[in-house]
């Protein structure tokens, strides 16, 4: 199953030019999950390191978001203990890719900026497209292979996610979006990523909202040639939001938003508590409520 997999998740990044649905689309597939096109839409922005933008690695993005959906389909009961394991289980993920590829930010490893049209022809070298295949090979077979489903008791009670203020925002003025199936995929994403540091999770989660926004155009696009999907109006919109993010906060990643690495679960609620990122959270909802769905 896993070299099936694996194969699957390679010939699609060929085919959509996305390192974070090349990983995703197999493992939803594989539990027959019937909110595939959802997912597809929330995630199609998280590639090339957020948006083409250098940031976290979309493989790793990906990764993380299938060890969130392994443990979702394995346990009915959603409880905090398997939030607890499921950051636990991301932040081992992000630093045994550290330690097999020397970082998880897109900009680092390839040296491109995949908003130019340099940085996109560049992609297309072969040394740069063996690397994309090789950290999805491996990040396939790490979720597979090497992530535990046993779930250990925690002294935790709750976890002050990144994600939730931008969700709950919109629950009910979007009804159609599964914020519930969103939300559990997104627990493991806070602190940046399994608590790594990386790319924001409010941010992250806004990117998923704008994915929405534009879902019909996300999906025709995916058919397109790769440089006219990198000009279309969702990647703009969304570049613009990242932009006049990185203007406002100096950054896409966690670490320096907020000057901090956390060693733990309770240090990062210690510092979310404190209304920490609060400036960052009404900075993003106030952006999407300017948009009409």
């Amino acid at each position: 199953m896993t070299e099936d997999l694996v194969k699957k998740s390679k010939n699609l990044l060929f085919k959509t030019l996305n390192c974070c649905e090349s990983q995703i689309i197999p493992i939803q597939k594989l539990y027959e999950l019937s909110d595939i096109k959802m997912v597809r839409s929330a995630v199609t922005g998280l590639a090339g390191g957020i948006n083409n933008n250098g940031s976290t690695c979309g493989v790793i993005f990906g990764g993380a978001l299938n060890i969130a959906t392994m443990q979702v389909v394995n346990n009915k009961d959603w409880t905090v203990d398997q939030e607890v394991d499921l950051i636990n289980k991301i932040n081992n993920y992000v630093n045994s890719f550290e330690d097999k590829f020397g970082s998880s930010l897109c900009r680092d490893r390839t040296g491109l900026n995949f908003r130019s049209f340099r940085g996109k022809i560049g992609l297309m070298n072969p040394k740069t497209a063996k690397g994309c295949v090789r950290q999805t090979e491996w990040a396939m077979e790490y979720v597979l292979n090497t992530v535990k489903t046993d779930i250990n008791t925690s002294e935790i009670i709750s976890i002050n996610h990144c994600h939730t203020p931008i969700f709950d925002k919109f629950k009910e003025k979007y009804p159609y979006i599964d914020f519930e199936y969103l939300e559990k995929l997104s627990s493991g994403l806070s602190g940046g990523i399994g608590l790594s540091g990386g790319g924001c999770a409010a941010l992250s989660a806004a990117i998923m909202i704008l994915g929405f926004r534009y879902r019909k155009e996300v999906s025709n696009n995916r058919k397109s040639n790769f440089l006219r999907i990198t000009d279309s109006l969702f990647t703009k919109k969304t570049n613009k939001m990242i932009d006049s993010f990185i203007e406002e906060f100096g950054s896409l990643e966690c670490s320096k938003l907020t000057s901090n690495s956390f060693d733990s679960i309770k240090e990062f609620n210690n510092f979310r508590y404190n209304n920490n990122c609060d400036l960052i959270n009404q900075f993003l909802i106030e952006y999407l409520s300017d948009m009409s769905f």
